[in-house]
């Protein structure tokens, strides 16, 4: 089914506003219908695509990244959920990094700081830049962006590394 621009719907509003015995057409019904709903729901059609074009243009650039880095990305059923709640959760991060340092913070800001992010992958530590999967992206986020931006110190890298390291002992035992 074609979905129906502004412009076509302005397009038959007005030849129906002029011949109102015709209101009855199943195609005008289902479009106002459709028009009432949408109006109705919380949050506009405009907004969601407006953080879905976001959403998209980071999943653009992670797959870029990915495709540098030799690997590849299949996302299906509960992996595509996880992989799309983690880069939510990177984009809004990333957001609320940019609001608190008095950066600009627009879709467009986001998408860079995203994008500066995999550019500068090198800057992290073995352990990090091994972690390509976003959600484990998104588990260490906060300690990938200090990382990147400061760079990464290997005497304290090696502490950090052994810290790691036995946490994860820990964890698991």
């Amino acid at each position: 089914m074609k979905k129906t621009t502004y412009i076509e719907k302005l397009e038959v509003l007005k030849f129906y506003t002029n011949h109102p015995a015709n209101i009855n057409h199943p195609t005008v019904l289902n479009a106002i219908k459709a028009d009432v709903v949408k109006a109705n729901t919380v949050g506009t059609k405009k907004a969601a695509e407006i953080d879905n074009s976001l959403y998209n243009e980071c999943m653009g650039i992670y797959r870029v990244f990915l495709k540098h880095k030799d690997s590849h990305l299949r996302l299906e059923g509960r992996k595509a959920r996880q992989y799309k709640e983690a880069m939510t959760g990177i984009i809004n991060y990333v957001r609320s990094f940019q609001t608190e340092a008095n950066m600009p913070h627009t879709d467009a800001d986001v998408a860079k700081g995203i994008s500066f992010i995999f550019k500068f992958w090198h800057r992290l530590n073995h352990f990090h830049q091994n972690r390509l999967g976003l959600p484990e992206i998104y588990s260490a986020i906060h300690e990938i962006i200090p990382m990147i931006k400061n760079g990464y110190d290997k005497k304290t890298g090696n502490k950090n590394q052994l810290n790691q390291l036995e946490n994860s002992i820990r964890n698991k035992g």
